[in-house]
């Protein structure tokens, strides 16, 4: 985005100016989509005049002039290059990190100044290969005894830099909300807000250039938000990764779940009123200017808004800014009641002005989704609940006893459970770790104004504005309480057993503080029921307990929830059933195990091998030692409570498959 005199006072040609007809389609719906690509700006222009084919890289890594020596960082020699400096291409790698992909044929050698970097090349020889240049070094690349052999360097990135990024500056509360989003490591990119300390909400077009093939779950490319950070080149803000994408059905709108809560910037709120046209409206974006490839700098131009629709409107640029690659997923918002309300998300802009597009286009308006009206869409993800995971122990945070759970109720560490009520928490506007099924809150116990190291972590009413019942997250996994200065400790040195109680202890980066925020599927190793789907009954250690000796069998049953019937995979792989401190075994001291075997509850043995399992990707419960799997005996199709778990071949059957289910 980026200020153009000559954009100011228009209104777009193309876009209506009459008040909102929502039947009408909106002119921008046919705008190419706004996300980031990556595509090097100018690139035919640099091939007809230099030789040099750049195809697409993260900004990080730009051509730049040889005869300036402080301008570049990489220089490459190639014998068929025309450049200033007889057969050298220069590059220059200002930041810390970049890529960059293009076409140099004839390449024989790299040198770098204050950079390491890493080289694709393709050879005669090899069709690719990696070379990695130390910083200040040069290195022959794709060189042979034989001088006809010929090397296309393909790609550089920069591996390591002596340039120390400045110190960021606070964030401007007006703007802090915004995101960026890298998706990927080459150059695809796009602006976000967030709307809640573990969600932003983006464009679904940033993922896929096809938005309806944008899935629930994990991002299938590697992604990261740096939230709160004005100038992307400095440090300060947040930066951490997106963990899950819940994409909306019929509009160009995701939300994305970040693996590190942010609790110190105000999300943006919602408004409930639709964008009017020839209202104006605020946006925040780190895309591309007139001039910057990634100008790494937030951009905050106004529109005015267009042809309103059911489902989105048209945006004109005024003399602010435009809108170009990078800002698709960026916020619109007007002030209410003194603060800042959204009410949309970019999604396409015609980039007339925009480096990169064609001179010949000319359109510059924009297009957004309304985001008004999306109130219980957007609640659906941030009301969930989720297990806070202490990855050094495999443990969660759990609210100790069977329920319910009073006030001063002790917080321990305690097997991460599929589905345990004392185990879920969620994160208020408040900073506090709210207990949904109590309707309580984690509590540092006693009145203050010091709490000292050791000081219990309890349960207690939700009081807002409580000191001791707030918590922050810092960038290395830590849940700090302002109050006191100091951070939940799974106390003892370690290892730290069912039971360990939570305290409060000095923030000293130790692995008994470090914490994150996951749902059910993403807990390594939870405890659960195996259920087999075709019989709708769970694995079960046979008898009414509480003791189940060695040997007892291991039946199919009704799926109670009760403790005969959870069991956890180890990251051993032993299939391990806390109640009984036992763990299935296929019985017998083999070492071969044939197909009838009966499955039993043993004493674990680290290391027995019929003792180990692994899941399949067709849900098998297979152990390795036999090459056999876990089997509810008998043909079926129906298999009644008590019918034995046996070992058996492996034959993908309806009796073969299980999966791990939460103990509700």
């Amino acid at each position: 985005m980026v200020a153009s005199a000559a954009l100011a006072a228009t209104v777009l040609t193309g876009l209506a100016s009459t008040a909102p007809a929502l039947a009408d389609t909106p002119a921008g719906t046919s705008a190419p989509s706004a996300v980031e690509d990556g595509a090097y700006p100018g690139a035919a222009q640099i091939l007809a005049d230099k030789g040099i084919t750049l195809t697409r890289g993260d900004g990080g890594i730009t051509l730049a002039n040889c005869t300036q020596p402080s301008g570049y960082q990489i220089k490459v020699f190639a014998r068929t290059a025309i450049e200033d400096d007889e057969d050298t291409i220069c590059f220059a790698a200002p930041g810390a990190s970049g890529y960059l992909a293009f076409t140099i044929p004839d390449a024989y050698r790299i040198t770098t100044y204050n950079r390491s970097v890493r080289a694709s090349l393709s050879t005669d020889q090899k069709p690719t290969e990696t070379t990695d240049v130390p910083a200040n070094g040069t290195k022959g690349i794709g060189e042979t005894l034989d001088p006809s052999t010929h090397a296309v360097l393909l790609e550089l990135r920069v591996t390591g830099s002596t340039a120390t990024a400045p110190a960021g500056q606070p964030a401007d509360p007006a703007t802090a909300f915004t995101a960026r989003l890298a998706i990927g490591d080459q150059g695809r990119a796009c602006t976000g807000a967030l709307v809640d300390p573990m969600w932003v909400l983006t464009a679904k077009s940033c993922f896929a250039d096809d938005p309806s093939t944008v899935t629930a779950g994990a991002p299938k490319t590697a992604t990261t938000a740096t939230v709160g950070r004005t100038d992307l080149n400095t440090t300060g803000g947040h930066l951490t990764k997106v963990v899950e994408l819940a994409p909306h059905a019929n509009r160009d709108l995701v939300m994305a779940r970040l693996q590190t809560p942010i609790t110190d910037i105000a999300p943006l709120a919602l408004s409930a009123t639709a964008a009017a046209s020839g209202g104006t409206l605020t946006t925040a974006g780190y895309g591309r200017t007139a001039t910057d490839w990634t100008p790494g700098k937030l951009h905050t131009p106004v529109a005015t808004t267009g042809t309103v629709a059911a489902n989105g409107f048209d945006l004109a640029p005024t003399a602010s800014g435009l809108i170009c690659k990078g800002d698709a997923g960026a916020p619109l918002w007007r002030t209410e009641n003194g603060k800042p309300a959204l009410a949309g998300i970019v999604s396409r802009s015609w980039q007339g002005g925009c480096l990169g597009t064609d001179a010949t286009e000319t359109r510059t308006g924009a297009y957004a989704e309304r985001t008004d009206g999306l109130a219980s869409w957007i609640a659906q993800q941030t009301s969930r609940s989720y297990e806070i995971l202490n990855p050094a122990s495999g443990r969660c945070l759990n609210l100790s006893g069977a329920g319910p759970w009073a006030n001063s109720t002790p917080i321990i560490a305690w097997d991460c459970t599929l589905g345990a009520n004392n185990e879920k928490f969620q994160i208020t506007a408040d900073g506090q770790l709210r207990n949904p099924t109590s309707g309580r809150c984690l509590n540092v116990s006693g009145a203050g104004p010091v709490w000292n190291n050791g000081t219990p972590i309890i349960l207690f009413d939700c009081v807002a504005g409580a000191g001791n019942e707030k918590f922050e997250w810092t960038t290395d996994g830590q849940l700090r309480n302002p109050a006191s200065g100091r951070c939940l400790n799974i106390s003892g040195a370690g290892p730290w057993n069912n039971g360990t109680p939570i305290i409060l202890f000095d923030c000293n980066n130790q692995p008994n503080e470090k914490f994150q925020l996951v749902a059910d599927n993403e807990i390594p190793n939870p405890v659960g029921r195996l259920k087999n789907p075709a019989s709708g009954r769970c694995l079960n250690i046979s008898g009414a307990g509480p003791v189940w000796p060695n040997s007892t069998p291991i039946i199919l049953f009704d799926c109670n929830g009760e403790n005969n019937e959870l069991f956890q995979l180890t990251a051993d792989g032993q299939l391990y059933n806390y109640s009984s401190n036992r763990c299935l075994n296929v019985s017998g001291a083999g070492p071969t195990w044939d197909n009838g075997t009966p499955i039993i509850l043993f004493d674990c043995v680290a290391g027995a091998g019929n003792e180990k399992f692994e899941w399949t990707t067709d849900g098998q419960l297979r152990n390795p030692a036999s090459g056999r799997c876990l089997n509810i005996s008998g043909a079926g199709p129906v298999w009644n409570n008590h019918t034995p778990i046996i070992l058996f071949d492996c034959n993908n059957q309806p009796n073969e498959k299980f999966q791990l289910v939460n103990q509700a």
